[in-house]
């Protein structure tokens, strides 16, 4: 029997074992797939690759575009047509399968192109709209955080011009992105709350699965809990991650235990406003900015702290609670779509009311003053995530989905 050969066509935008959430689970999949059976051929186009432990698998062929214009849209467009063209090109030279887009865009023009092959798209999320989107889509169009925290009146000028461009860009890309899920043989969605807007947004004809996305629990090791008053949170500092809620919540935790230390990890545009925040508040013995740290002090961070906190105000999925659950901790957490599909309330965490201070305090404190109830979740916790969410399960599941399409 012939190898399996999969097109990851794109993988995603950047492939990296230290670089971010989307980048991670790009290398993460790619590695999980190809250890699963040695039958399989991974070919995969991205645009960089970026990683301190390469994968060196025999069954997987990396085609990096390496297009590098600084960001921003041009960058993006030049990428989707080299991505289309490189495609084209391995499909030429070998006998492709499947076409699954991983990560990397909302369309995929080599599907569309084609259509004699099986194409699968995935993992789709879901995020509810809300009120600061369009500034961090801004944000993300190639310029650094610090540029986009406190913008200059000729700044503003071009926001508005950029806003107009994307705004045209967005209707050709919207429908480009329901041709492309039309044409989808195979819809991978992270979440059941995905899944139902992607059945109402086209006729699926149950082709639409859900599996979520993964952590590694070898990565991740299990470790008892610490009894100690150190908690964690993580991420880039948008205002949808609701780090502010999570401050002002710390006197009223602080008040309760003067022991407590809450380490931040992360960097973003609104981390001069939390540090300012937390001085105003009084709480610099307490709370520690640590900024953007590398990947092997994350992995400390979870071990030293007794849980971890998540106050986003949205979140379609999410990979932190998953490493917080394989680390053995607890995990607060608000009610978004992401964490209640993942974090079982009153099992391997709390989930609390979105935008409450008072409701995140209160969950604290509950854990920092319960011990045994700490290790009764973080060992649920573990358990959960080797059973469900490890890559080689994500993979595995994957993989069924492939043999279904041939």
């Amino acid at each position: 029997m012939s190898a399996m050969k999969i097109l990851l066509a794109p993988a995603g935008y950047t492939i990296s074992d230290y670089l971010g959430s989307e980048p991670l689970s790009s290398y993460k999949f790619i590695s999980a797939l190809a250890k699963l059976n040695e039958d399989i051929e991974v070919y995969v186009i991205t645009n960089f690759v970026k990683v301190k432990s390469p994968l060196k698998k025999t069954n997987i062929k990396l085609y990096p575009l390496n297009i590098n214009l600084q960001g921003g849209i041009i960058e993006r467009a030049i990428f989707t047509l080299d991505c289309l063209r490189e495609g084209l090109n391995i499909i030429e030279n070998h006998r492709i399968d499947i076409i699954h887009q991983y990560l990397g865009g909302p369309f995929n023009l080599l599907a569309l192109c084609k259509r004699d092959i099986p194409f699968i798209i995935g993992p789709l999320r879901y995020d509810p709209p809300h009120p600061y989107e369009e500034d961090e889509h801004l944000a993300r169009w190639g310029r650094s955080w610090s540029e986009c925290a406190i913008p200059s009146i000729s700044e503003k000028i071009r926001n508005l011009s950029q806003k107009s461009f994307i705004s045209i860009v967005g209707s050709l890309t919207n429908r480009l992105s329901r041709l492309t899920l039309e044409r989808a043989n195979a819809i991978v969605t992270a979440t059941h709350v995905a899944k139902d807007v992607y059945e109402r947004f086209i006729d699926a004809h149950n082709k639409i699965f859900v599996v979520p996305e993964g952590v590694d629990c070898e990565e991740f090791e299990f470790t008892p809990v610490p009894n100690n008053y150190d908690i964690l949170t993580l991420g880039a500092h948008f205002k949808h991650e609701g780090f502010d809620y999570l401050i002002k919540g710390m006197p009223k935790i602080v008040k309760e235990c003067n022991e407590v230390r809450l380490h931040v990890l992360g960097d973003g545009p609104r981390r001069v406003y939390l540090e300012k925040l937390t001085k105003a508040l009084g709480l610099e013995r307490h709370v520690k900015f640590h900024g953007f740290v590398p990947r092997e002090t994350v992995l400390e961070f979870y071990k030293r702290c007794r849980l971890v906190v998540l106050p986003s105000l949205v979140k379609g999925f999410g990979l932190t609670q998953l490493e917080a659950m394989a680390s053995g901790r607890p995990v607060v957490c608000t009610n978004t779509i992401g964490f209640r599909e993942t974090v079982i309330s009153g099992k391997t965490g709390l989930i609390v009311p979105i935008a409450n201070s008072d409701a995140l305090a209160e969950a604290i404190i509950t854990l920092l003053f319960d011990y045994k109830l700490c290790r009764k979740m973080g060992a649920l916790g573990r358990k959960i995530a080797e059973e469900r969410y490890d890559w080689g399960v994500i993979a595995k599941q994957y993989y069924d989905v492939y043999r279904r399409l041939m």
